[in-house]
């Protein structure tokens, strides 16, 4: 029995010490500090097993620079729990978040490499905004060239939130 909950600070050395291994190796950890767990627990959530131990985490925020807006900053669920709808679950509890406090929009980026991310996000009916602003498919969409700095090209994900 998986459970969702707000996340807290005490999550956050599990979920560190475990990260760089949910990404296959990949130095993770740098992307996610602690002020995460601190500073934005009513929109950021954790998925725990039935020993209560971290599996799957979401942490996001509503934007302050336009309150229309919500951000997914990271998403993270451990290898041996991928393909159980953990990482859709998640998304859910912050989408429910997100639309009462009025917000029309989620965004998030990924890698255009990760092509699983794209998968997924595309699977909840996120779309990619190109450099041209045009909509595309995720999977197919093109990236902006050093969005997070020389050589960190993402694909921008938006999905409506209007009904």
């Amino acid at each position: 029995m998986i459970q969702i909950e707000t996340i807290d600070e005490h999550h956050y050395d599990t979920i560190i010490n475990q990260l760089d291994a949910w990404w296959g190796g990949r130095e993770m950890v740098q992307m996610l500090p602690r002020l995460w767990f601190k500073h934005f627990k009513d929109t950021s959530f954790v998925a725990l097993d039935q020993f209560q131990i971290p599996i799957g985490f979401l942490v996001g925020f509503i934007t302050a620079s336009d309150q229309s807006k919500a951000y997914v900053h990271f998403i993270g669920v451990s290898l041996e729990h991928r393909g159980k709808n953990i990482g859709a679950s998640l998304y859910g509890e912050f989408f429910k978040v997100a639309k009462n406090r009025n917000c029309e929009f989620v965004e998030a980026v990924t890698s255009p490499s990760n092509l699983k991310s794209l998968a997924f996000h595309e699977s909840l009916e996120f779309y990619a905004v190109e450099p041209s602003g045009e909509k595309a498919a995720p999977l197919s969409a093109e990236c902006f060239k050093d969005y997070d700095g020389p050589n960190e090209d993402r694909v921008l994900l938006r999905k409506s939130l209007k009904d």
